[in-house]
């Protein structure tokens, strides 16, 4: 299934306990394999339940993708970041070629999940897997009605960044967070999904220009700057953890 570039890549992901690198694209491989075998056995039967060894394997290919993900975000300048990128996005393709059923819950962005093809799209990116990240954008569904504007519109732009539609996202209008009767919490997470929809502009807007102006001499806030104001805004430290009483 991978060509030797990619299987060297994906053998180079870091090292986990009970990892076998070695044969990591073999495994990936078969886990495509048994999926989409599976997924026609079980095409049109009423009621169909996946096997033992189907679950397993979902399972375990969820738990790749958790670990590996996790490893891009807390640690962005390891050297293997690439390749756990693509691991963990691969991981996140398989299970959603897995997915029970044939119609697609939303995607969804809030303050407890997102949604696995979300998270694919943009892994794929982080690994410079942009075929893979264009092909999995086609499943990032924006057009839900019970979502707030600013998730929808989010949801697009991330859509649109996935496939190269930079232009796209610059034409984008940016929502209204809403009437302020709504609930405290709920209007603090769609400020957060207003700061992220800037920033996503904000790169679209940096990457189709040549050069970027300082703020003062009439240019934007960078992409970058945005994105670590949200990073510390969801983020806080918590103290008396550990046994020493370190934070």
């Amino acid at each position: 299934m991978f060509d030797p570039i990619t299987a060297a890549l994906i053998g180079s992901a870091p090292p986990l306990e009970g990892l076998d690198l070695e044969n990591l694209p073999k495994l990936l491989t078969e886990a495509f394999a048994d999926i989409v075998s599976a997924r026609i056995r079980l095409r049109g039967v009423v009621g169909g339940q996946e096997s033992p060894e189907l679950t397993e394997t979902l399972h375990k290919l969820r738990r790749l993708a958790a670990t590996h993900e996790a490893y891009v975000a807390l640690l962005p300048d390891r050297d293997n970041r690439t390749a756990a990128a693509l691991v963990a996005g691969l991981a996140h393709e398989a299970c959603l070629l897995g997915r029970k059923g044939r119609e697609q819950d939303r995607s969804r962005v809030d303050g407890a999940m997102l949604s696995p093809e979300i998270s694919a799209a943009l892994l794929f990116l982080v690994a410079e897997a942009h075929a893979d990240a264009a092909e999995t954008a086609k499943r990032i569904r924006s057009d839900d009605d019970d979502s707030s504007a600013v998730e929808r519109t989010l949801l697009t732009s991330i859509r649109y960044l996935a496939q190269g539609r930079i232009n796209t996202i610059g034409a984008l209008e940016i929502p209204d967070l809403g009437e302020s009767g709504e609930d405290h919490a709920d209007l603090a997470l769609q400020a957060l999904l207003l700061m992220l929809l800037k920033g996503v502009k904000s790169l679209a807007l940096q990457l189709s220009r040549r050069v970027d102006a300082p703020i003062e001499a009439g240019g934007i806030e960078t992409a970058a700057a945005i994105f670590l104001r949200v990073k510390a805004l969801c983020a806080e430290q918590i103290h008396g953890v550990l046994l020493d009483g370190d934070s």
